[in-house]
């Protein structure tokens, strides 16, 4: 069923729909890995690099827990995966 609605949703968003969701998550993406930069952070794979990424940024080297309530205050969910 799953399969199903992932085809609907392609067809119904045809081939140029498509790109430009892709391409306006990948921006998404690459603006908020400049942002944590800007902040210091440290990133696994950063924008300045043009490392391939599509849309996940890794943070490395933070205290993920605090950061998580810090974002949980805002409304954002995101997916700690170790304290590391």
């Amino acid at each position: 069923m799953l399969a199903n609605i992932a085809g609907m949703y392609a067809v119904y968003h045809g081939p140029s729909g498509l790109k430009n969701i892709a391409r306006r998550v990948n921006l998404a993406a690459q603006m908020a890995g400049r942002i944590f930069e800007h902040y210091g952070f440290n990133l696994l794979a950063s924008p300045k690099e043009n490392s391939p990424y599509f849309d996940t940024i890794t943070i490395v080297d933070c205290d993920a827990h605090k950061l998580d309530l810090a974002f949980v205050k805002q409304g954002i969910n995101i997916n700690v995966i170790n304290d590391k």
